[in-house]
């Protein structure tokens, strides 16, 4: 078996010896190219017209501190959605639309994949 990417094992769903098919669709790894990180970000359907492609952006996470990781705005969603990432703020309103946003981080950054992050962009001012 092959990857169709250079890339670090990132979960295995079959253990060797367990049956596999060509039919149907159910996945044996999941790979990641780690050498170029991305997050993604919900942005309130209130600013999205503020956002746009190549801004500055920057993330931090509980886990590194005071640290701020740079990236810039890499691409916008074409759909709004419900919220699905949720704080732990009790007044935070959950019914919100939101669009997804990803910012793609500065090389060379090394962190877990999945780790949960604060992202904040650098807003360009309202057409």
């Amino acid at each position: 078996m092959r990857s169709p990417i250079d890339g670090v094992v990132l979960r295995r769903f079959r253990r060797a010896g367990e049956q596999v098919t060509e039919m149907g669709d159910t996945p044996i790894l999941a790979v990641g190219d780690l050498s170029h990180l991305r997050v993604r970000a919900e942005v309130d359907e209130a600013d999205i017209a503020l956002v746009r492609p190549g801004q500055d952006a920057y993330i931090q996470a509980d886990a590194y501190g005071d640290r701020r990781i740079s990236g810039t705005v890499g691409r916008l969603g074409e759909l709004m959605g419900r919220k699905q990432i949720v704080s732990d703020d009790p007044a935070e309103r959950k019914d919100r639309r939101v669009l997804e946003v990803l910012i793609d981080l500065e090389p060379g950054v090394s962190m877990p994949v999945g780790l949960r992050v604060d992202a904040y962009i650098r807003l360009a001012p309202s057409p």
